[in-house]
């Protein structure tokens, strides 16, 4: 996978590698708008106690201890008078409670206005269960402090605001993700092609393999925030026998991107519909590993 996001001058520029080359050129519009274009990007952890009960799964986990934090990500973009904020929480799921208590925070002591703040979660399956009434246990006392703490990452975004230029790209890769129902030959649908593959017709769905990206960078030409938008599964760390808290395969990503740009660079993942979209390759032979903290990691760097 080719994925382009160089530094440039301008307002948006990059090119994406697809199936051939495709070049965005906004340069007129760069030279009109660049000098509006602020932006600022924090993060604030999110992470509970050991002892939470782990969302994603019909049975109780519990997370003993702490593999790597949970964050909520933030950036926040101006243009002009206007400003938008995009946060993502390292969480299954973020629930309308908690994002309007969240952006009435942020409007009342930023001046965002709420319907301008976007609040989502990269969907991991080892963090805490955000959801009432559901198999697992959710924390209220934890879940009451949430909101603040998402508010908290859009100021600290917004109190550290610098002249961006802001750089889109994008790639194709269909190696990464595989739809995990599978059509049999009775005409059944499965969720995995189960053990005897002389039975199965084919996948039942497709994948979305488009991956975009957002990369911002301030007047020295650092990187300060990377937005990406994959389609596939945050479930790929622990499983079913998880007893850990992890951000999962988005954490590593965002600490490789770190590695590569430095500690200042936040990483936001925005999940595409992954709903039966997975890491498992199935009916594929890989040398690579099938799951675990080291496909994790795999991922990440991917």
């Amino acid at each position: 996978m080719t994925l382009d996001l160089r530094v440039g001058n301008g307002i948006m520029c990059g090119t994406a590698d697809v199936s051939g080359s495709t070049t965005i050129d906004h340069s007129q519009r760069r030279t009109e708008m660049a000098d509006e274009i602020r932006a600022g990007a924090a993060q604030r952890a999110i992470t509970p106690a050991p002892g939470a009960h782990l969302a994603g799964y019909f049975h109780d986990r519990v997370g003993q201890t702490v593999r790597d934090d949970l964050y909520a990500r933030a950036l926040v973009i101006q243009s002009g008078a206007e400003r938008v904020a995009f946060v993502t929480c390292d969480l299954i799921s973020v629930c309308s409670a908690v994002t309007e208590a969240a952006r009435q925070m942020i409007e009342k002591e930023t001046g965002i206005k709420a319907n301008h703040v976007l609040v989502s979660a990269t969907h991991t399956h080892t963090g805490p269960e955000t959801r009432l009434g559901r198999v697992v246990p959710a924390d209220p006392a934890w879940l009451e402090r949430l909101p603040r703490l998402i508010a908290d990452a859009v100021k600290d975004a917004a109190s550290s605001m610098f002249k961006a230029t802001l750089h889109p790209g994008g790639a194709q890769d269909a190696d990464l993700a595989h739809n995990r129902l599978f059509r049999m030959k009775d005409g059944t649908e499965k969720f995995g092609p189960g053990g005897d593959p002389t039975k199965v017709a084919g996948v039942a769905g497709p994948i979305d393999p488009e991956l975009l990206a957002l990369k911002v960078v301030d007047a020295d030409g650092r990187v300060r925030a990377l937005v990406v938008n994959y389609a596939l599964h945050v479930d790929v760390i622990g499983g079913g026998s998880a007893t850990f808290i992890s951000a999962d395969w988005p954490g590593e990503m965002a600490k490789a991107v770190a590695g590569m740009y430095g500690g200042q660079c936040v990483t936001l993942f925005m999940n595409g519909c992954c709903g039966d979209i997975n890491h498992h390759p199935y009916l594929k032979q890989t040398a690579l590993p099938r799951g675990g903290p080291l496909k994790a990691i795999q991922l990440g760097r991917a």
